[in-house]
């Protein structure tokens, strides 16, 4: 993945609208460069901000065993002596531990949060946020790398470095390192501008907190891909065996309208098909019922159906029961060659009606169905 760095000018983006910057490949290596406009810049997958030398001061500082977050937020006050400007003026970055103390870069924090919001608002919110004095690779003892102004970068080691600007500014500082610091006092040899090539192995990263890229999809996206993958196989999957078992049952349903048209035509003829094979089915239950001798079963609203066809409207009903598949009603006397004519005209519909005596002297109509 390729690397858009930018150098920081102060004067960004207000007095000035053009950022050094260069393209870097995988490896590191430089591809491209310029000094141009954001409109100029290359499209890339990561972006890092490069603060130049001078702007960062390096600090030791004892603290508490803590989170990191937590860490950084006291490293501030830990160091609040020593600070020229208000603790909460600066931005923090913790770096490597050593003898009980934690090395801390310490930046102004208002130029570089206005140049992250601009960055932002442009789509290139940077993934690091790093010093120009710590981008090399630090080596054993003392070195001298030059700065992009033309000044040098003196660094001991990974957590400290100073800004040694040209001319004899710069070299009064070293003395002065030469004498407090144990810098030797023979110069070494001063190797190339670091911010132009090179992955960066700095250890302070200011990107932290409100200043943090927060691309999770980054680091998550590559996992959340594949789950979804797994998710939609499984989902077609589930919707293959559901509309499989929708098809069987289907076929199955029709497979039972088969099955039972072909066990009721023997029983009720032709008629027996799905969806009208009710009444010739239950007729010949009932004629099975009747023939071993059980009470035949029919329904009793078809059975005062057939008396009200022979009676018409010369019956007149008193009170009426259903009792195991037969109707028992009480109605008004009727002569006895009208009841026996009904009784004849019931039996030719398969219909039996007797009279018996009921409570009270009563007499009560029986009909019952005969298969």
């Amino acid at each position: 993945m390729s690397i858009l760095r930018l150098m920081y000018r102060p004067a960004w983006p207000d007095s000035e609208m053009a950022l050094p910057w260069v393209l870097l490949g995988e490896r590191g290596e430089r591809l491209d460069g310029g000094d141009d406009e954001p409109a100029a810049w290359p499209r890339t997958g990561e972006t890092e901000l490069v603060l130049p030398a001078g702007q960062t001061v390096f600090l030791r500082a004892a603290l508490p065993k803590a989170s990191r977050e937590r860490m950084q937020a006291a490293a501030g006050y830990a160091l609040e002596e020593r600070l020229a400007n208000d603790v909460q003026a600066n931005l923090y970055a913790l770096g490597p531990a050593a003898g009980g103390e934690h090395g801390v870069a310490v930046t102004e924090a208002f130029g570089v949060r206005r140049a992250v919001a601009m960055l932002r608002s442009l789509g290139r919110t940077p993934d690091r946020i790093v010093p120009e004095e710590t981008l090399g690779p630090a080596e054993g003892g003392w070195q001298l790398a030059a700065a992009a102004d033309g000044g040098r970068i003196a660094r001991e080691g990974e957590a400290l470095a100073w800004y040694l600007p040209a001319g004899e500014v710069g070299d009064a500082l070293w003395a002065r390192l030469t004498a407090l610091s144990g810098a030797p006092q023979v110069q070494p040899a001063v190797t190339d501008a670091g911010w132009t090539a090179g992955r960066a192995a700095s250890p302070y990263d200011f990107a932290q907190g409100e200043l943090a890229a927060g691309r999770w999809w980054r680091t998550w996206g590559p996992a959340l891909r594949k789950s979804g993958l797994v998710l939609a196989l499984f989902a077609a999957l589930q919707l293959a065996l559901l509309l499989g078992e929708a098809g069987y049952l289907a076929w199955r349903k029709q497979q039972l309208a088969t099955e039972i048209k072909a066990l009721a035509v023997p029983l009720a003829g032709s008629q027996a098909v799905p969806g009208n094979s009710a009444l010739p089915m239950l007729r010949a239950l009932d004629r099975l019922r009747a023939e071993r001798g059980q009470p035949v079963r029919l329904d009793g609203t078809a059975l005062l159906a057939r008396l009200g066809e022979v009676a018409g409207s010369t019956l007149a009903l008193q009170q009426l029961n259903i009792e195991d598949g037969r109707v028992v009603l009480r109605a008004a006397q009727v002569p006895d060659e009208t009841f026996a004519r009904w009784r004849s005209q019931l039996a030719r519909q398969g219909v039996a009606l007797s009279r018996r005596a009921g409570e009270g002297g009563a007499q009560e109509w029986v009909l019952a169905g005969e298969p």
